[in-house]
């Protein structure tokens, strides 16, 4: 009887796991990361909407809009080293949320979200043009 020489195939799931499993933990991150980013970026536009919305009330002030986007960013997390900026034109306000997601990759992601309102002002009978 003679033996055939056949290759070994003791081995060779863990050189296939050692080749699968980078790769997969690679995409497993990309997707977490991706919807960190995603949390953030609602988060930034929930505050932009806030700060714009306390800012177009009738007799704000931009930093009452400012304020209330600070406060919208306290409470939902998501946003870190952010910057809050408003400005008018004298008809709208605008409120601008500037910052990063939480990151677990090193990718250096930014977030900006801007939200603009219509300022509220009351005419008498007959002022409005």
């Amino acid at each position: 009887m003679i033996k055939s020489k056949r290759f070994k195939e003791s081995g060779a799931v863990s050189i296939e796991y050692a080749l699968i499993f980078p790769s997969l933990l690679i995409i497993v991150l990309l997707l977490v990361q991706s919807i960190l980013w995603l949390f953030a970026d609602r988060t930034a536009q929930a505050a932009a909407e806030h700060g714009s919305d306390a800012a177009a009330a009738y007799q704000a002030r931009l930093s009452d809009g400012k304020n209330a986007a600070e406060d919208a960013l306290d409470k939902l997390p998501g946003l870190k080293r952010s910057t809050i900026n408003a400005f008018t034109d004298g008809d709208s306000v605008t409120v601008v949320v500037e910052g990063e997601p939480v990151s677990i990759l090193p990718l250096g992601l930014k977030i900006k979200a801007e939200s603009t309102s219509a300022i509220e002002r009351f005419y008498e009978v007959g002022d409005r043009q």
